[in-house]
């Protein structure tokens, strides 16, 4: 993106904060682990999200907002709607030629069994490219028997649908769904039971792929349901865009996309850190932790600006230069 924000705002989103500072160990959450992230945390001023400065007044809640696409939502100045009309936003980005005629998002993700209850757990499990293309290409099919038109899109091993049928049940963004029982968001509304059915096909489905059987048995994790999410009308366009810097949420980069057409404004810059498969959890804190020191440096150096720490359960910190002279805090890093 070649627009620069007018203000040096900077925003540091990490993805499954509460899973590593679990994997860490609360003993393990220290200053001495994770020094500037224990700045940020120790100096820096918590905010519930939407007072974060800049952030238009209509969508500033009062509640901490849990889950990435609400945060990011909430981040490029568009009301919350439970996910309502990010599909359409999504698919502008992503499948300009369906012109808008996106019922709602259907994306491959991962569930566990456990007592009494059913979870999401991945909600954008990666395949191998060729495998994902197969089973993209597969799931379109299977949808096709239905009389469903269903258009994919991969993305580095990540299968993203986009049903043209309006589904009868929207249920919320996968990524505010983590551990939360699907028991308790699933629709119980007569128009709702065909795709109950449909949902349970789909699991069987995949459930018998021979390919995705095989990664089971290897003990790779495979995508074990579809879920239909973000249908409905866009009520109101994003106003702010954010300057991608690394790898973003093709969300946020969709949101700044439908901002800046609608004639928003480069409200700053993005960074999203995200876990790496299979890193160990200690190295995983002290590579986030190096992000946080160049973004901290990069604040020292310039007159004015901030830095804003953003975790995908929805509490954020807000630092300035002038932070540096808060009382510290010292208190161990914010658990999950």
């Amino acid at each position: 993106m070649s627009h620069r924000p007018a203000i040096e705002r900077d925003v540091l989103l990490v993805e499954g904060w509460p899973a590593l500072a679990a994997a860490v160990g609360t003993s393990n959450l220290t200053a001495q682990a994770a020094p500037n992230l224990a700045l940020l945390f120790g100096r820096g001023a918590p905010l519930p999200l939407g007072r974060l400065p800049g952030l238009p007044a209509p969508v500033s809640a009062a509640t901490p907002a849990a889950g990435v696409e609400h945060i990011l939502t909430v981040l490029h100045g568009m009301a919350y709607d439970g996910g309502a009309g990010l599909a359409v936003l999504l698919a502008a980005f992503e499948l300009p030629a369906l012109a808008g005629d996106v019922g709602c998002r259907v994306d491959p993700v991962i569930l566990r069994d456990a007592p009494g209850r059913i979870y999401l757990t991945v909600p954008e499990p990666r395949l191998p490219v060729p495998l994902a293309a197969t089973l993209a290409t597969e799931i379109e099919a299977w949808f096709g028997e239905h009389g469903m038109a269903l258009c994919t899109v991969i993305d580095g091993g990540v299968i993203r649908g986009y049903l043209r049928q309006q589904a009868a049940c929207n249920l919320p963004p996968p990524g505010s769904m983590l551990g939360a029982d699907l028991g308790e968001v699933w629709p119980e509304a007569p128009g709702a039971r065909r795709w109950r059915a449909l949902f349970n096909e789909m699991q069987m489905r995949l459930h018998q792929h021979p390919a995705l059987a095989a990664r089971r048995a290897a003990g790779e994790p495979v995508p074990n349901a579809l879920w239909w999410w973000g249908g409905g009308a866009v009520r109101q366009a994003p106003c702010l865009a954010y300057e991608a810097c690394g790898t973003v949420p093709s969300l946020a980069r969709a949101l700044s996309h439908a901002a800046l057409k609608a004639g928003g404004t480069v409200h700053g810059r993005l960074y999203c850190w995200q876990p790496v498969p299979g890193a160990a959890p200690r190295e995983q804190l002290a590579a986030l932790d190096r992000l946080a020191a160049r973004l901290l440096a990069d604040l020292k150096r310039r007159w004015g600006g901030s830095l804003a720490l953003v975790l995908d359960d929805g509490r954020c910190w807000h630092y300035t230069r002038s932070s540096r002279w808060r009382l510290y805090r010292p208190a161990r890093l914010a658990g999950g």
